[in-house]
């Protein structure tokens, strides 16, 4: 590490060392869009933003907005094919754009404050459904949001349905039905349904609580109808879904376990006496046959092998060296050697009663030196402590502080504080506490308002509040705010804003905080930057080489060889960053 007189900007390089990831230089296909005249069958790669026909044909290059991606296509019968671009931190811009046949993208005309997401022709040809997402404002509150209908020849936009004030919504897949309006609210991980009378239903998932079942759904991403029937593709389970109106699971394929069928699916048609799937993280479009059960055809990546790992989150280092993954939506904890290579696997832990008892969506794993676990099993709303057999040493579901007790709902993370003490984080309940084994807390900070992860440096505890957009600095001893901000310098005063922190790891000379937008800042004890590294630009510059680039950091951890391991959360792998030299 550099001494602090100057800073630097850091390049890394970097390579996947635990989970599946399809080679970078294929394809991004994420949608499906049929040619209504010749009936062939389009993927869009919505990173470099081609057209590619599924059979003969050539591919064409659609130009949008700089440094924008493809959310969603529709190719409409009258008016030809429509693109909907955006950017993944939602922060814009965004774009309805026409495409000519000549390859030219131009404006549909939709306001510019709108944030179209997702698109769909209806039986009237000359209009369209649109899918609108929220934004953030400045001091974190989503506006705009909402299902609108839009005039291809008069340019009229009406709303047909708006949130609640505030409420993250994202409608990452949209479609018709019969008069009613159907729509994947990814962030509440439900298939929702707006009817011709204007009522809001929901067909299917809980709301909320991205279970691993087929009552659950986990950010689903497509929505598409056939005969009365729906596909949805439930991206975090791994899964497509053919349901009825009801929302009763006719069959499905894929799921959530190792030597998976499906990556990252994000939108699937019924065509031609055919199911078509786009498949985003194995880069592929496959072709089965109508009852889910046969892979007809696949074009583009290969079928996925080895260790699967499906929205991973904590990744810490045990003192053998193995690393310890908090693997979320496969429900378990896992070891893996230095090679990436299973070492051991953690579904289940015996409780205090003796009972065999699942972990459901456990986002935060942390080893202590003699090799016990703290783990937040946030769907069952507690935190454990787990010896080296999987035996639950205690759990608690609340935080003691004097005459206060304070939920457990939402669990974060925790970390060790020497043998006997934890840091938890509770993100849904919004405190960070300093606590023994079984729950008592020396303190409790609770003016936050979605901490994502804490850890002590010192004689300081430093929190990560993504919509608080900051980084806070307590008293570890007292848990007394020291300072909150976002902005950090270096010796020669330069400036390094961050966008929602939501990753931080002490090591012995300095303190990583990774942000939302891949940005890692290492920050020494006078709270100067020692050095930086932009990962949202590196991004844009795309992999050359075996060069990858995070695209969801969810934790940070430095291994025995000094590499930056990030593990990603939409990749569904672990990255190693080293400084190219």
């Amino acid at each position: 590490m550099e001494d602090g007189h100057h800073t630097s900007h850091r390049i890394f390089m970097g390579k996947t060392i635990v989970g599946w990831v399809a080679d970078d230089s294929l394809p991004r296909l994420g949608r499906l869009v049929e040619q209504p005249d010749t009936r062939r069958m389009l993927a869009i790669d919505v990173g470099k933003q081609c057209v590619i026909p599924l059979g003969p044909g050539s591919s064409w290059q659609v130009e949008g907005p700089p440094g924008s991606y493809i959310f969603d296509a529709v190719w409409h019968q009258k008016h030809g094919l429509f693109f909907a671009f955006g950017q993944s931190n939602g922060r814009g811009p965004w774009h309805l754009m026409r495409v000519r046949e000549d390859g030219s993208a131009h404006d549909a005309g939709v306001p510019a404050e709108v944030a179209v997401m997702s698109v769909c022709r209806t039986d009237d040809e000359n209009v369209m459904i649109l899918g609108v997402a929220s934004v953030e404002e400045v001091g974190g509150r989503q506006v705009g949001g909402g299902i609108a209908s839009f005039s291809c020849t008069t340019r009229a936009f009406t709303w047909l349905y708006q949130p609640p004030p505030g409420e993250h919504f994202v409608p990452s897949g949209v479609c018709e039905d019969s008069g009613a309006i159907l729509f994947v609210h990814t962030s509440k991980h439900a298939l929702m349904r707006l009817t011709p009378q204007g009522e809001i239903e929901c067909v299917a998932g809980r709301f909320g609580r991205p279970d691993g079942d087929f009552l659950s759904l986990n950010s689903p991403t497509g929505i598409s109808v056939h005969d009365g029937k729906y596909l949805l593709t439930d991206r975090g389970n791994r899964r497509l879904l053919h349901m009825d109106r009801e929302g009763n699971v006719l069959g499905s394929f894929g799921s959530t376990t190792d030597h998976l069928s499906l990556v990252d699916p994000r939108h699937a048609l019924i065509r031609h006496g055919g199911v078509y799937v786009a498949d985003l993280g194995a880069r592929a479009v496959l072709e089965l046959d109508t009852d889910l059960r046969t892979t007809r055809r696949r074009w583009g990546g290969p079928e996925a092998t080895g260790l699967m790992l499906s929205r991973p989150r904590s990744i810490d280092r045990a003192p053998t060296g193995e690393l310890v993954i908090a693997d979320t939506n496969n429900n378990r904890i896992i070891g893996v050697d230095q090679k990436g290579d299973l070492c051991w696997q953690l579904h289940r832990v015996k409780g205090v009663t003796g009972q065999n008892e699942d972990l459901r969506w456990p986002r935060s794993a942390r080893i202590s030196h003699d090799g016990r676990l703290v783990v937040c099993d946030s769907l069952n709303s507690r935190i454990l402590v787990v010896d080296k057999t999987g035996s639950v040493e205690s759990e608690f579901t609340h935080v003691r502080a004097k005459d206060n007790s304070f939920p457990v709902s939402d669990p974060h993370d925790g970390r060790w504080i020497g043998q006997s003490e934890l840091l938890v984080v509770d993100s849904d309940s919004a405190w960070v506490a300093r606590v023994d084994c079984d729950g008592a807390a020396t303190w409790i900070f609770t003016d936050l308002r979605d901490p994502h992860q804490a850890d002590i440096h010192g004689q300081w505890v430093v929190i990560v509040d993504p919509e608080l957009d900051t980084v806070l600095l307590v008293d570890a001893v007292t848990g007394t705010e020291i300072w909150s901000r976002n902005e950090f310098f270096d010796s020669s005063g330069t400036s390094y804003r961050l966008f929602k922190p939501r990753v931080v790891r002490a090591t012995p000379d300095c303190v990583l905080i990774v942000d939302a937008d891949c940005q890692v800042v290492a920050l020494q004890q006078d709270w100067l930057v020692r050095w930086a590294w932009d990962g949202s630009t590196a991004r844009r510059a795309r992999r050359t080489g075996g060069f990858d680039v995070p695209d969801a950091p969810r934790d940070v951890a430095i291994d025995a060889s000094e590499r930056l391991l990030l593990s990603d959360y939409r990749r569904n792998c672990v990255l190693a960053l080293k400084p190219q030299c």
